[in-house]
């Protein structure tokens, strides 16, 4: 009887012992495929970026450099340019991404049709727009750079008003002054152009 017992003993220990051997087996394999199966959710639920497959479309990407390419890419992977990734760019890249935001380098495309790329802060606004005030390359850099420092959306505007005026014709962004600026139609001058010659900005 204590024979039996004692193999009665060793089997239960023997039997238990493998019972939760694979049941740990079996549960670490089914974790195993839940993460698995997440992983591949996860790979193909992701949304391609909107803007870049547009841009792609049109091989919009063509006239950058294969670095300012890879970068924009990255920045425009998530349909987004935040404050963070305008910093870490340069004065000539955020002149360059300005056209990204906007498609890339597309012709007879509606504006309708060019994806929306969310800009997160209206401060990225104020320094691509210095980068194209004026067509003198110094000024628009100093201005970029005082941008930068100017945290408060109202006072922003403000300054960008004030230099607007300053500017008279010089200001490359007012699209209709732009225009009579450069066109030849006298009366057309005479009616909206200052008489003053003094509102012209003489570059050093």
């Amino acid at each position: 009887m204590e024979i039996s017992s004692t193999n009665t003993s060793i089997y239960s220990f023997v039997s238990t012992s493998q019972t939760t051997s694979n049941n740990q087996n079996t549960s670490s394999a089914f974790n195993t495929l839940v993460n698995t199966q997440n992983q591949e959710t996860t790979t193909t639920t992701e949304k391609p970026s909107r803007i870049i497959a547009f841009i792609d479309k049109h091989n919009g990407f063509s006239s950058l450099s294969p670095t300012d390419e890879k970068i924009f890419r990255s920045i425009l992977s998530d349909d987004k340019f935040t404050m963070e990734e305008a910093n870490s760019l340069s004065y000539e890249q955020i002149q360059k991404i300005d056209k990204f935001l906007l498609g890339g380098d597309t012709t007879n495309v509606s504006p309708n049709e060019i994806p929306i790329v969310n800009v997160t802060d209206n401060k990225i606004g104020a320094m691509i727009k210095a980068t194209q005030m004026t067509d003198n390359t110094n000024f628009n850099k100093s201005l970029f750079k005082t941008v930068q420092t100017i945290d408060d959306n109202i006072e922003r505007m403000d300054f960008f008003d004030r230099l607007s005026d300053t500017l008279g014709f010089n200001d490359n962004t007012e699209a209709t002054r732009a225009i009579i600026a450069r066109t030849n139609d006298a009366e057309l001058k005479k009616k909206y152009l200052p008489q003053d010659d003094n509102w012209k900005i003489k570059w050093l």
